[in-house]
C-alpha cells in the first residue's frame, strides 16, 4: 500500500527454511507456518514504526501486545537523496551512482530498535527491502539515480541489481547494534519480503518495457541471493497477489504486470501473499475480496505452498464491521490461517490513510479481536499431524500437493465439497471449473466444463439462493467466492 511519507519527518533530533532452520525461526510445512507445531497467526501492517522517535515505536509495541498480536509487517527500507539526509530517517541514500547506508541514531539503529523491542514482546517481522512506490524511496529513485527512464529498468538493469543486491547485503548481514545478534540468527524475523507491492507500473516513472516474465525473473534471482546470505528465515514477494488471466476483471487480468501463479511457483519464494482493497482497485466489496480469498486458497493448496493475506481494508466505516466479519467468515473456510490487517496503530499515532484503527475503536472487534479469537479456538481443538517439512532446495520443482486428477472419476467428497479421485496409487483432487460453461453432464447427473485443455466440475451450491438465471434456464448463486449451479 502506498503511504503518506510526508506524515513521517517527526521525531529526529526455500527453499524453505523448514528443514535446516535452527528453533525458534518459523519454518513452512505444506500449505502452514510452523515453530515446531502449527502456527496460525493474525497481526497487522506497521509500516511507520522504524521512522520516528522510539516513543512512537514504544507506543506500537505496547498496543500490539496487550492484543496478543504475534506478527508485525514492517518496512526495512527509507531512501533518500543526497540532500534529504538530514531531513527524516534514512538507511541509504542516492548521489548519482553512489549509495550510502545509514548506520547511525537516524538510520538503521531504528531498525534494530525495532527489532530489539519486538523480540522483547515476542512479535516476529516481515520486513520488506523496497518499496514499489515512491514512498520512502521506492524502485523509482534506483532507475533515476543510475540514469535509467522506466520503472522496467528496476527489474532489468544489471546495475540496478547490484545496487539493490548491496542493500539487500547490508541489511540481511547487519549485527544489531542493541542487542549484539546478527539479523541472520535472530528468530524475531519471521521473513525477508523483496519488494512492497512490485508491478510494472508505479507513481513516478512510466512502466517502459516490462512483463510478468521480468518480473518473476528478477524475484528468482533476488530470492536466490538472500537465500545464498541466509539460510535461516523465509523469504517471499511482497507482491499483491494478482493473478493473470484471460478473462477476468481488473486487478487480475494482468494489466498490472504481475502474475500471482508464476511468482508462487518460484521455489526460492517460501510463501505467497496478496493484499485486497475493493475501493482502490473499482471492485465490489463483497464478492471480490470473498473470490480472491477463495482463489488464493486454491492456489496455495494445488502449489503446497502458505499464502499469507498480507494486506485488507476497508475505509467505508459504515460498512466496515459487517463485510471485514463476512471476509473472515471465508478465510476461516480456506486452506489459509494467516493474516496481516491494515492497520493497527497505537494511540499516537493519527488515522492519516482511513483504514487505521486505535485501542477502543469500535472497528477493534471485527478487525483483531475476533480473528484473533477464532485462531486461538482453533489452535486448541485437535488437528491432524503436520506433514513432513519440505525438503532442501534443488533445481527440480516440487511435486504440487495434492495432485490434480487427469481423469473424471469421482471416488470421495470431502466436508468442504471438494471431489476427489484416485490416481496412479494416490488420491486427486478433482479440477473445479472457474467458469460456468457447461459441456456435458455426466451419468450421476455432475454438470461438467472444459478449461485449459482438462475436464473440470462445476461447483453446485449447498443452498438455494438464486443470483440469476443463464439463457438454457439454469439457475446460478454464489458462494465462496465464485458462481455455483443450483441443482
Amino acid at each position: 500500500m502506498l503511504c503518506p511519507l510526508l506524515l513521517l519527518a517527526t521525531g529526529l533530533a526455500a527453499v524453505s527454511a523448514a528443514a535446516n532452520a535452527p528453533s525458534g525461526f518459523v519454518a513452512t510445512s505444506g500449505t502452514k507456518f510452523v515453530d515446531g507445531k502449527s502456527f496460525p497467526f493474525h497481526g497487522t501492517n506497521g509500516y511507520y514504526i522504524p521512522f520516528n522517535d522510539r516513543r512512537l515505536a514504544d507506543d506500537f509495541f505496547q498496543t500490539a501486545s496487550t492484543l496478543k498480536i504475534k506478527v508485525v509487517r514492517t518496512w526495512a527500507f527509507s531512501d533518500v537523496v543526497a540532500a534529504d539526509e538530514g531531513k527524516r530517517v534514512w538507511f541509504q541514500s542516492f548521489d548519482g551512482r553512489q549509495t550510502k547506508f545509514n548506520d547511525g541514531s537516524t538510520g538503521l539503529e531504528m531498525l534494530d530498535y525495532v527489532v530489539q523491542q519486538a523480540g522483547l514482546k515476542g512479535i516476529k517481522l516481515i520486513l520488506p527491502l523496497v518499496n514499489n512506490w515512491s514512498d520512502f524511496g521506492g524502485m523509482d529513485l534506483y532507475v533515476k539515480s543510475f540514469g535509467g527512464s522506466s520503472h522496467g529498468d528496476f527489474y532489468k538493469r544489471t546495475d540496478i541489481k547490484e545496487a539493490y543486491k548491496a542493500y539487500v547485503s547490508h541489511i540481511v548481514q547487519r549485527r544489531n547494534s542493541l542487542t549484539g545478534t546478527p539479523y541472520i540468527q535472530d528468530p524475531t524475523i519471521l521473513a525477508w519480503e523483496l519488494t512492497n507491492e512490485a508491478r510494472c507500473k508505479a507513481d513516478q516513472l512510466p512502466s517502459g518495457s516490462c512483463s510478468s516474465a521480468d518480473i518473476a525473473s528478477w524475484m528468482t534471482e533476488m530470492s536466490t541471493f538472500i537465500k545464498s546470505l541466509d539460510r535461516n528465515h523465509l523469504v517471499t514477494s511482497g507482491d499483491e497477489g494478482f493473478y493473470a488471466r484471460s478473462g477476468e476483471s481488473y486487478p487480475d487480468n494482468g494489466a498490472d504486470g504481475t502474475d500471482f501463479e508464476k511468482i508462487m511457483a518460484i521455489q526460492t519464494l517460501d510463501f505467497g501473499t496478496f493484499h485486497t482493497y475493493p475501493e482502490n482497485f473499482g471492485t465490489d466489496l463483497q464478492s471480490y475480496a470473498l473470490k480472491t480469498i477463495q482463489d488464493h486458497s486454491l492456489t496455495a493448496e494445488r502449489l503446497n505452498k502458505p499464502v499469507l493475506w498480507e494486506e485488507y481494508g476497508i475505509k467505508d466505516k459504515g460498512s466496515r464491521p459487517r463485510i471485514i466479519s463476512e471476509w473472515h467468515a471465508a478465510l476461516g473456510r480456506s486452506a489459509i490461517d494467516t493474516s496481516l490487517v491494515w492497520m493497527v496503530a497505537g494511540p499516537s499515532y493519527e488515522d492519516f490513510d482511513g483504514f487505521t484503527v486505535h485501542p477502543g475503536d469500535p472497528y477493534m472487534k471485527q478487525l483483531v479481536i475476533d480473528p484473533m479469537a477464532a485462531i486461538e479456538a482453533d489452535a486448541g481443538s485437535p488437528t491432524a499431524p503436520l506433514p513432513p517439512p519440505k525438503p532442501s532446495p534443488t533445481s527440480e520443482p516440487a511435486p504440487s500437493q495434492p495432485p490434480i486428477c487427469t481423469g473424471i472419476t469421482i471416488t470421495a467428497t470431502d466436508s468442504r465439497g471438494r471431489a476427489w479421485g484416485f490416481e496412479e496409487g494416490k488420491s486427486c483432487m478433482v479440477r473445479t471449473c472457474e467458469s460456468t460453461a457447461i459441456t456435458a453432464v455426466d451419468a450421476a447427473g455432475r454438470q461438467w466444463g472444459f478449461e485449459n485443455q482438462q475436464s473440470c466440475l462445476i461447483k453446485t451450491c449447498a443452498n438455494k439462493t438464486v443470483t440469476t438465471v443463464d439463457s438454457a434456464g439454469r439457475k446460478w448463486g454464489f458462494e465462496d467466492g465464485r458462481s455455483c449451479l443450483i441443482v
